[in-house]
Parts: structure tokens; sequence; C-alpha cells
């Protein structure tokens, strides 16, 4: 397994380079430009637009040896930015219906199936 990484790394010529390598700052800097976007837009304030900036903290590419705290600040961000929209948003809609709500109980299932008995669980 160890060789086939190695080999991943290393069939590129200039292990510098690496394709996620190219595409993670656009990704980072996208984060940024949509909670700009969203301040601007008028769909988030300023203490939600920031929480979403937070999410360019969010390390990319593979074997990136993210430490824990960085990932909490970063998706932590995303939740403050997003649930509360999401509560509005299911607040001021139509009622979900009956189909709507075994769909969302049958996917909460698997998923606690799945973090229960899948890898590593």
């Amino acid at each position: 397994m160890l060789n086939g990484i190695d080999d991943y790394y290393t069939a590129w010529g200039d292990t510098r380079w690496h394709p996620f390598k190219a595409i993670s700052g656009p990704a980072f800097l996208g984060w940024v430009v949509l909670a700009i976007g969203a301040y601007r837009s008028g769909a988030l304030g300023p203490g939600r637009s920031i929480a979403l900036g937070l999410m360019s903290a969010l390390a990319l590419g593979p074997l990136k040896g993210t430490q824990i705290p960085q990932s909490f600040i970063a998706v932590g961000g995303l939740c403050v930015a997003f649930i509360p929209l999401g509560i509005s948003l299911l607040r001021s809609g139509p009622p979900p219906t009956r189909r709507a709500m075994v769909w969302v109980v049958v996917l909460i299932v698997v998923h606690i199936l799945m973090t229960a008995y899948g890898p590593g669980g």
C-alpha cells in the first residue's frame, strides 16, 4: 500500500507539484469570495459571513496532515453560517410531506449504521 502511494506522488516527475495543489488555492479563495458574496447579497450577516469564510482554513488534498483544531474551526464556521439559515428556511416554508419525512428517517438510520459498522466503526 505504501509503495502505491509513493509511486503515485513520484509519477508526476516533480514531487513538489501535484494536481491537488493546483486547485487548493482557488478553493481557499472561493470560500472567502462566497462569504463576501453572501454578506453583500444580504443572505448572511457579518458574523455568519465571517464564519463561512473560516471554511478557507480547511486543508485540501491527499495526505494533508490536517490538525484536528483546524478542521473543527473550519467545519464549525460552516455550521455557524448555515444551520441558522437552514432552520429559518424550514420554518418559513411549507411543512415537509410524509414522503420527505420517511426519507429523512431512512437517511438518518443509514448514516448511523454506516458510522457504527462501516470502516473504522
